[in-house]
């Protein structure tokens, strides 16, 4: 199951899904609106939000309530159908370079818990780190074939603690850091295009 869709959906054969699209269609007046239309107001609505991909966005099978600034995508099928990508075209997608590590040295890891699309139409990375060292394995960009930006911070767990004078120096300098490595990474795929921050002041 990946995100944004519901633990108790069924199937649908296309036969299904072209009857219930033609009977939304004719009872609905929001779907009775040019497809233009539709697009303006679903992309008002679903843009500038950030998905961190944890339990409040991930289905339970013992809450099938969908979170509340996603809930348009839960309306039909033909909605979803229409909208599953404009979150990510249009938002901001936080992740744990832990946790993706962790989950790629797996044997046999799970289904990630985005789609192979939705990956791809990610325009705004952030990655959160709580790594001294090494910002981690950063394969997992390599389907990213729509990002433009990536912004690199500490887990804020990790930037609150306090080691003595000169501690947000070190931050800085740990920053500045993990953002090179990111850097590099983009570089050696072809990916110099894509913006890398937070900028370093001169």
């Amino acid at each position: 199951m990946t995100i944004f869709e519901s633990p108790n959906a069924r199937p649908r054969t296309p036969a299904e899904g072209q009857q219930i699209a033609g009977l939304n269609q004719r009872k609905s007046p929001f779907l009775r609106l040019p497809a233009e239309l539709r697009n303006i107001i679903y992309i008002d609505v679903l843009s500038h939000h950030i998905i961190i991909p944890d339990s409040r966005h991930i289905p339970s099978r013992y809450n099938d309530s969908p979170p509340h600034r996603f809930a348009l995508l839960f309306t039909c099928h033909q909605i979803h159908t229409e909208t599953q990508l404009l979150p990510f075209e249009h938002g901001r997608v936080v992740l744990y370079t832990s946790s993706v590590s962790f989950h790629v040295s797996l044997p046999q890891p799970r289904p990630f818990i985005f789609t192979a699309q939705q990956i791809s139409a990610i325009k705004w990375l952030e990655l959160r780190t709580d790594s001294r060292s090494s910002i981690g394995d950063l394969q997992f960009m390599n389907g990213m074939g729509g990002l433009e930006e990536v912004t690199v911070k500490l887990s804020p767990a990790y930037t609150i603690q306090r080691e003595g004078r000169g501690w947000g120096r070190k931050i800085k300098a740990i920053q500045a850091s993990f953002r090179f490595q990111v850097i590099e990474y983009l570089k050696n795929i072809g990916r110099e295009d894509v913006s890398v921050g937070p900028k370093t002041r001169a």
